[in-house]
């Protein structure tokens, strides 16, 4: 039996489709009463570690995968989720005698990933379920920046350069390090055999590429114009606006809908080391070319 938290959300759907898909008995793991297809689900939730126990029953193997993905979230719901919930998970794991735990975390975890509050929050949880690695088989998964058609970050600028024609990029270009959702979901399937205990495997797309890879794609597929838009002349009105966001925070401590920290990531160069993962996984990605098309000509067929 394989359970899988997380396994309503993004990354989760698809994992329990393919997972069904090879013939596996999958448990997932809900927050809500769901009814879901070919596979049996289970009440439970990561922040309340006694209601862990009756999902790990006769479980081999957990693929850890629910989490707050939000980079303008509190910390404190932050730490509470992603860092005492994966704590949670793997001594559930630990106390019913788990075969192996492959958990999901992220390249924010990597150097430099820190510059917001989930970021920060997901280096936390990758040291807190890595405390444990004497105690039970963990193979850490760390995906770069994912897309699919059916991220919303994805499925709207799309949509905007269908019906109105035009499509806005930023210029100058900078080299960016993505995922597919496929690219993740193969490595992860890989893992549950050839992932060696304790390895972090960071999993991105074939190679890196320019973003304006994905804005060409993206015109050519919606037929839309494309129009540069100089960073120098936008970045200030999003530093001011991140920081009257952030003031906002501290005065009536709402939640965010910028900070300066999301800025440097969005405009950060990223390469990731995916090498370790085709070695001892025998991972083998495509590239962001076909898979981003991909994504782009499903959201345009919906």
């Amino acid at each position: 039996m394989i359970l899988v938290t997380g396994g309503t959300g993004f990354l989760g759907r698809e994992l329990v489709r393919q997972l069904v898909k090879h013939g596996e008995k999958v448990r997932v793991l809900t927050r809500k009463k769901v009814t879901l297809p070919y596979v049996e689900s289970v009440y439970a939730d990561i922040t309340n570690p006694d209601s862990l126990d009756d999902a790990m029953k006769g479980v081999d193997i957990v693929y850890h995968l629910a989490a707050l993905v939000n980079h303008f979230a509190p910390e404190s719901l932050l730490e509470l989720v992603n860092v005492q919930g994966s704590r949670n998970v793997i001594r559930a794991a630990i106390k019913n005698k788990v075969k192996r735990v492959i958990y999901c975390s992220s390249v924010s975890s990597e150097r430099g990933g820190g510059s917001t509050v989930y970021g920060k929050s997901k280096i936390k949880a990758e040291k807190e379920v890595l405390k444990y690695a004497n105690k039970i088989p963990i193979i850490v998964i760390r995906p770069g920046p994912m897309y699919d058609r059916e991220r919303k970050m994805l499925r709207w600028p799309v949509k905007i350069a269908k019906y109105f024609h035009i499509f806005g990029f930023f210029v100058p270009d900078i080299t960016i390090h993505i995922a597919s959702r496929n690219n993740v979901v193969k490595a992860m399937l890989l893992a549950k055999k050839r992932g060696i205990p304790g390895h972090i495997y960071t999993v991105c797309d074939a190679e890196p590429v320019k973003r304006t890879l994905l804005s060409s794609i993206i015109c050519k597929k919606a037929r839309a114009l494309p129009i540069p838009i100089p960073y120098h002349l936008i970045y200030p009105f999003l530093y001011v606006s991140a920081l009257f966001s952030e003031t906002l925070k501290k005065i009536f401590k709402i939640r965010p809908f910028l900070t300066r920290g999301y800025i440097r990531v969005l405009m950060r160069e990223r390469r990731y080391d995916i090498s370790l993962a085709k070695k001892e996984l025998g991972y083998k990605p495509n590239s962001t070319k076909k898979d981003f098309a991909d994504a782009v000509e499903s959201i345009l067929r919906s």
